[in-house]
């Protein structure tokens, strides 16, 4: 039996320039005991985020990669249909997403490389350490189950799960094992699969009811799912027991479970509580929390609730602020190096918080962001799809320098072309040295807006040194690279300065 004591208040304070509503309910559950042990450390690949909430704890964390300052878009690809997974990165770049029943692979520009059709749902896909994709099908028949993909598209092999995996995505284990678990038509109970990298059955583990979530890998080793009002755990030999259940009523269904630094279970569910489940087990009532929560550095808990809140909640249980974001939010957040916590909710607004609840920037993409959390990857760039079928990359403004040759006729592979990003006062910031053309387009971002010079030269030559300011989410600038001979006589010479102006000067690399 559960016993709880209730403490409720409203406080119309404004945090951040939007309104804020906390509540406050702190009670005890019966807490099921976790062994301690090693941290399990997941054969995922080592990018920028290779599955569904970034790892196998689900913590919804980078350790390595920043979101941008300031939001721009950088692309948006067109999918025929609500993107219905969150996408997952690879070594290379490579962005899969599911739409439409295809899974999707786009290269970081926005280019598609491939898109199959294996009747994807909303199993989001995870990528392991040799580049192989896992992600479920949810065909309506019997041939539904996990598939493994080559790079390239092509089928590595299939496992055949004799129901739908349509919202359980895989999970990639330290050994390889790839856990998923599988929806039964009808509803019903379901099963929880441990697969082997090539493919076989290791064990299945079944469960009461049906499994809506992803599962995930706790410090002590076991597997965790939630399904229907159960937290279900399973060790490595498939040996299983229900390690919690919630109120006859209340269901876990769309929160995947979320382990804390400490091995603490966090999930919510979908009529109103953040359960927490470990040694000093507790759970705090957020009004509609159907998210995955997400875990930051210090083990402090974000999760996004039907009533437009993100809560930041502690360790110890207690809510630290509310977050009103306008619109409902049903997917994970996530979280960068630095701290800043990105969701997205269905009025079609991107959000960046510090981590003290307050406002970095927000940014409309005009459309529903869907379920799916935001992705982080590298060059200060986060990714998600939204309800009009675009896979958004939203990045930093960037400062675009197109450097033409002017009057050369030679040949190309033998010069080599460098542009410099300094400050007002010379320092250099950022440099690029990139082979020569008639006309080369190089990129800088991550900058604060302000004023910069842009220096571009190569080998005997004249350089150009032309001030920008970066104002805007695209800022370019264009600049024509001259022979430093510039009247024709064979020599580099005062005349030729004194023909181009106080502008140019002679440079080389």
């Amino acid at each position: 039996m559960i016993s709880y004591a209730t403490h409720t208040k409203s406080d119309n304070s404004k945090k951040g320039g939007k309104q804020v509503r906390r509540y406050v309910t702190i009670g005890m559950i019966i807490c099921a005991s976790l062994c301690q042990a090693l941290s399990v450390s997941a054969q995922l690949a080592s990018s920028p985020w290779p599955c569904y909430c970034h790892d196998a704890q689900h913590t919804s964390r980078s350790a390595n990669c920043a979101g941008p300052y300031t939001p721009a878009l950088q692309w948006a690809y067109a999918a025929p249909g609500a993107i219905s997974t969150s996408p997952a990165i690879a070594v290379d770049g490579t962005i899969y997403f599911g739409s439409n029943g295809n899974l999707y692979a786009v290269n970081s520009n926005g280019a598609l490389k491939w898109k199959s059709g294996w009747a994807i749902k909303s199993s989001s896909p995870a990528v392991g350490r040799d580049g192989t994709i896992y992600v479920g099908n949810a065909s309506a028949n019997v041939n539904s189950g996990l598939f493994a993909l080559n790079p390239d598209g092509s089928q590595q092999w299939f496992f055949l799960a004799g129901n739908l995996v349509e919202y359980s995505s895989p999970t990639v284990g330290s050994d390889g094992t790839i856990y998923v678990g599988n929806t039964v038509l009808g509803g019903g109970g379901s099963y929880l699969f441990a697969v082997s990298p090539s493919g076989s059955q290791k064990w299945a583990a079944g469960v009461p009811e049906t499994i809506y979530a992803s599962p995930a890998i706790g410090t002590d080793g076991n597997v965790y799912v939630t399904n229907g009002p159960c937290l279900c755990s399973a060790n490595s030999s498939g040996a299983h027991s229900i390690a919690y259940v919630t109120y006859p009523n209340d269901s876990f269904d769309y929160s995947s479970p979320s382990i804390g630094p400490d091995g603490t279970i966090y999930a919510g569910t979908f009529f109103g509580a953040l359960y927490a489940v470990g040694t000093n087990g507790w759970h705090t009532w957020l009004a509609d929390s159907p998210c995955t929560p997400a875990i930051g550095a210090d083990g402090t808990i974000y999760t996004g609730s039907l009533m437009c809140v993100l809560f930041s909640v502690s360790a110890s249980g207690s809510i630290n602020w509310g977050y009103s974001a306008g619109g409902n939010i049903t997917s994970p957040a996530s979280i960068d190096c630095n701290g800043t916590i990105y969701f997205g909710s269905n009025d079609g607004i991107v959000h960046a918080l510090n981590a003290d609840g307050t406002e970095k920037w927000e940014y409309s993409i005009g459309h529903a962001v869907t379920w799916t959390g935001p992705a982080i990857g590298n060059n200060n760039t986060i990714y998600l799809g939204a309800s009009d079928g675009n896979l958004y990359a939203i990045g930093p403004p960037v400062i675009v320098a197109n450097v033409n040759l002017g009057n050369y006729s030679g040949d190309f592979s033998l010069m080599r072309v460098r542009v410099n990003l300094m400050q007002s006062n010379g320092t250099v910031v950022a440099s690029q040295t990139v082979q020569a053309a008639s006309t080369i387009s190089v990129t800088f971002s991550g900058f604060q807006y302000g004023n910069y010079t842009v220096q571009a030269f190569a080998p005997e030559w004249l350089s150009q040194s032309q001030p920008v300011t970066f104002n805007s989410p695209t800022t370019t600038v264009n600049m024509t690279l001259l022979n430093g001979d510039v009247n024709g006589d064979n020599f580099v010479e005062d005349q030729d300065y004194s023909i181009m102006g106080v502008y140019w000067y002679q440079g080389g690399t």
